[in-house]
């Protein structure tokens, strides 16, 4: 873990640009000084031939980046090398708005903390990760946005039912193109629409879109099977396990903190609780 709590504030100077792996090798360190302290540079930016460096840029701590959510965002970002399939980690610019902020950061300045001793800006974040990092450990990966992510942090998969994951065919977008959906899971409106991702067939369906080198397939899906009165609880209804499952026979009591119903942030919205525990 972490020797120290605040790296020293960040003078950007960039003779050379990082590469990927270079930034992967220095992710493990960003608690103890930050990657930007060892190599303050930009990464390779794929517009150019050769690739041009892109000089980071600092932000402030309460700007507003918005990197592209979608599973196309993920596959952007990671840009794979057709040869390994592997990430090359070279595409932010092509993700985030406003243009340009992709290769940013948070510089750590000189404040006076409230107490009127003197800190630096970042210091509190290191602390929590300082002091709580077990959480390195926990952390879900989805190549995709909110929706399917929370439901990968509630039950291990976005695959509609446990054929579907066994399959690898999940749920991959948020709910019509949407960032923000108060419609989401077994409270999706008639017509709403989302799309799954699965190994590519040699012909994929109309609509679908191929990624990763053509070995994946997006497909758009729709609620369908919503009909009231016999079927309301709709396509996006999931049957399958989930954390509840675990904890209830225990028995283990849990809570789990959402904004609103039908949220795409309100996993359990999204399980048929059917059979269930109500």
């Amino acid at each position: 873990m972490a020797q120290k709590v605040g790296p020293t504030p960040l003078t950007p100077a960039c003779p050379l640009p990082i590469n990927s792996d270079a930034l992967n090798a220095c992710i493990p360190n960003l608690v103890t000084t930050s990657c930007y302290d060892i190599s303050p540079c930009g990464l390779s930016d794929q517009k150019g031939t050769p690739p041009v460096p892109v000089t980071l840029k600092a932000m402030p701590l309460s700007g507003r980046v918005d990197p592209d959510h979608s599973h196309n965002g993920f596959n952007n970002r990671c840009n794979p090398n057709p040869a390994t399939l592997k990430c090359r980690n070279d595409g932010a610019w092509k993700t985030s708005s406003p243009a340009g902020t992709s290769y940013g950061y948070v510089a750590n300045t000189s404040v006076t903390n409230y107490d009127r001793s003197a800190g630096h800006l970042l210091e509190p974040y290191l602390m929590l990760a300082k002091l709580y990092g077990w959480a390195n450990y926990m952390y879900q990966t989805n190549q995709g946005p909110s929706f399917p992510a929370h439901q990968f942090i509630f039950t291990g998969t976005s695959a509609p039912t446990a054929a579907d994951d066994a399959g690898a065919t999940f749920v991959s977008e948020n709910f019509n193109n949407k960032v923000v959906s108060n419609n989401a899971g077994c409270l999706a409106l008639e017509g709403a629409t989302n799309a799954v991702i699965s190994p590519a067939v040699n012909t994929p369906p109309p609509g679908c879109t191929l990624c990763a080198v053509s070995l994946l397939q997006e497909c758009p899906v729709t609620n369908t099977a919503l009909i009231y009165p016999t079927s309301p609880v709709g396509t996006f209804c999931f049957s399958h396990d989930s954390m509840a499952d675990i904890l209830d026979p225990r028995p283990i009591t849990w809570k789990y903190y959402a904004p609103s119903p039908g949220s795409i942030w309100t996993a359990p919205d999204a399980i048929n609780w059917s059979g269930h525990r109500p």
